[in-house]
Formats: C-alpha cells, structure tokens, sequence
C-alpha cells in the first residue's frame, strides 16, 4: 500500500496532525516545569501537570507541616499522598505521609514507616519517625540503628543527634548498647567521639565508652583521641579515670613504674610519658649524645623551675629513685633535682639535690598508704648569682627495694 504524498493530503488530516504535534509540545513543555518546580513550587508544578506523582508526594509533605505543635488536618495531607501513589508505589515519602498521618503507635503505622524505610533509607524523616516509635517502645537497639543510618547520610545530622546520644549515654543500659555500636567502627564512631570528649560528657561515661571499643586491651584507631583525654583528665586531677584511658591506648606501659628514664623514645601520653616545661625560665631539649639520648637543661639567667615531670602509680612501699646527672660540656654548671610528691595531697616523698659532677645520684623514697598517685618532677635550682647555668639528666630509674 503507497501512502499519498503530503501535498495530496486532506486539509483536515494535515490540520489534526498538527493539533497532535502542539499538543504533544505543550504536554513536555508543562511535564518540563513541572519537574522545575516539583520540590520548591509543588503547588504550582500541579498547575502544569495535575497528575505528576512527584509533585503530588512533595505536596503531602508540605501539606503536613506543623502548626503551633500540632499536626494540620491530616486528611488532605493523606489525598495528596494516596493521589501520588496510585501513579508511583515507589515514593517514600507518600508511604512516610500515610504512617505518620495513621493512629498513634498503632502496627499500621510503622509498617507504613517501614515500606518508606525498604524504598528509601536515606529519607531522613522517616528515620526520625522510626527512632521516635522505637524509642516509645524501649528498642534501644533499634533506635540506635536508625541514628546510625542518619549519620551515615550526612555529618550535618551530627549537631542535632550527637548531643542527644551523649546525654542518653548517662544510663548504663544505653551506654553498653552504644558501645557495642561503637565497637563496629561506624564512619561516624571519629566524629562522635571528638564530640563527646569536648561535650564536658563525665569522665565515667567516656570511660566506658572508651572501654567498650578498645578490643582485647589492644590499641583501636581512635587511639589519640583517647590520649588526649587521658592526658587532660590526669592534668584535671581525675587520676584514676587517666590511669584506665592511658591503659586503653598503652596497656603494656601502664604498668611501668617509670618509663622512658633514659629519654631515648618520642612521642608517648604526657604525663604518663615525660611532659617537657619550656616556660622562658629554662630550655628545656632531648639532645642525642653518644648512642642514646639525655635531657638538656639550660637556664639562661641563673632560674630555677621544673623542666620535666611524669605520673606514677606507685604502690605502697620503698623505692630507691635513680639517676645521672653531668654537666653541659663548654657550659657552666647547674644544680638539677629530682623530686617526688604524692600527686592527690601534695605530700613532699623526696627531694634529691645534686651537683653535675658527671655522677650517679639516688635516693630512698617510701610511698605510704594513701597515696596511689605520685609526681616525679626533674628541674633546675636557682643559681645564687643569678648566672647562666646548665646540666644534663639521664638513666632515671626507681627500684622497689625489699617487699
């Protein structure tokens, strides 16, 4: 069959095909700015293209905005929901609309919820709403499930649901479930314990949590962040809480009575490793000499201060504190001390002043009950004459002697 050429067609024939053609245009130019405004402008997208089951959705949850704390009339939000899935069953937020707008806590509800969760975990609102009929029905564990999902979408939620863990954190039943989450590394575990530690969050709390993530007495990743607590919670007083984070981070080293005494290794957890002074009174350097390494103390203007110090956690009974003491070739000399304090009174132990003669220097320190925390400060005397001064420290060590 030869279809007639175009010229031979009937002007009604030509004019019909050309009503389809407009027709067609207008309906993908209105689909256009109806996709345009769908989000913003739902209301109007629905001018353009009545039927567009994303407007429609958008329009449901719009249509449910608060008021005054309370809910709008839920039906209309409901119309707009039903209207957009009977054209798209994949839209969360019309199965979030139609749960949400259902009777409180009832199982039609969070099953509503839950389709929109199945469609979508990354919607938001509905996470919200699962974790809110999770929380009333005391699933912690559930709760804290969609917590992780919301902080895995973005770190903006980290503002709003981090200070709400770390108060819920305070019950210990809360507390262990968190930790258990923690313990599976979360992209989020970093950001939420940077939080928590500059939150003013209790010392116990953050112990715990701490606890629960370290993995056999072993070092996790996290491990600074920790350090860094043990430090301020030894330099706060709160020793025993710094005792069991330094031990979290160095399990093999908190059981030292004394470490690094011969200042050959860098870094460590001050004060539980050596914590340096440098304060204008003294320079204070770890210098290499021969095949190790020793603390250098200068005093410019004849000073005395501290130059360094460690926390101890000595137990009760006698100790003979040790260590080398010499003078800076080419400088003048000094007069180095050792001494030792219990750390919660302040109770003087011992105080062992010398002369850098290049000599080994020691003395007997006993540590009484009561006393489960101690300082070990390393400094300089005050040089009568006010004149330069400086000398070297090395081989620290303290000994128990006898039982």
């Amino acid at each position: 069959m030869t279809l007639p050429k175009t010229s031979e067609w009937p002007r009604w024939v030509i004019g019909l095909w050309l009503v389809i053609l407009i027709g067609s245009a207008v309906a993908v130019v209105c689909s256009g700015v109806a996709a345009g405004l769908r989000n913003q402008r739902p209301a109007i997208a629905l001018q353009f293209a009545p039927g567009d089951a994303r407007a429609l959705s958008r329009m449901a949850d719009t249509s449910l905005l608060v008021e005054d704390g309370q809910l709008r009339d839920p039906s209309e939000p409901r119309r707009y929901a039903r209207a957009a899935l009977a054209r798209d069953a994949t839209l969360p937020a019309s199965w979030r609309v139609l749960g949400l707008t259902a009777p409180d806590g009832s199982a039609l509800s969070v099953e509503l919820l839950e389709t929109a969760e199945r469609l979508s975990r990354r919607d938001a609102p509905t996470q919200l709403a699962l974790i809110e009929f999770a929380v009333g029905r005391g699933d912690i564990l559930g709760a804290l499930g969609h917590y992780d999902i919301l902080l895995r979408i973005s770190s903006a939620y980290d503002a709003v649901l981090f200070p709400v863990l770390v108060g819920a954190s305070t019950e210990p039943q809360i507390r262990q479930v968190l930790g258990q989450q923690l313990l599976r590394a979360p992209m989020w575990r970093r950001r939420f314990l940077a939080y928590m530690v500059n939150a003013a969050t209790p010392y116990p709390v953050q112990a715990d949590l701490f606890s629960a993530i370290a993995k056999g007495g072993k070092a996790f990743p996290d491990s600074d962040i920790v350090a860094s607590q043990a430090t301020n919670s030894a330099l706060g007083g709160n020793y025993v809480i710094a005792r069991h984070l330094y031990g979290l981070v160095a399990p093999g080293e908190v059981t030292q009575r004394l470490r690094n005494g011969g200042f050959d290794k860098d870094g460590g957890v001050p004060p539980f490793d050596w914590q340096y002074d440098s304060d204008g009174a003294l320079t204070v350097a770890v210098a290499s000499f021969g095949p190790g390494r020793r603390l250098e103390i200068i005093s410019e203007r004849g000073d005395g201060a501290r130059a360094a110090r460690q926390l101890l956690f000595l137990t009760p009974g006698r100790y003979r504190l040790a260590a080398q003491v010499g003078a800076i070739e080419g400088e003048p000399a000094g007069r180095p001390y050792m001494t030792m304090t219990c750390a919660d009174a302040g109770t003087p132990l011992l105080t062992v002043d010398t002369q850098p003669k290049a000599r080994r220097v020691a003395g007997m320190v006993s540590v009484p009950n009561g006393c489960a925390v101690q300082w070990l400060e390393l400094g300089m005397r005050q040089d009568p004459n006010g004149a330069r001064a400086a000398a070297w420290v090395d081989g620290v060590a303290i000994d128990r002697v006898g039982d």
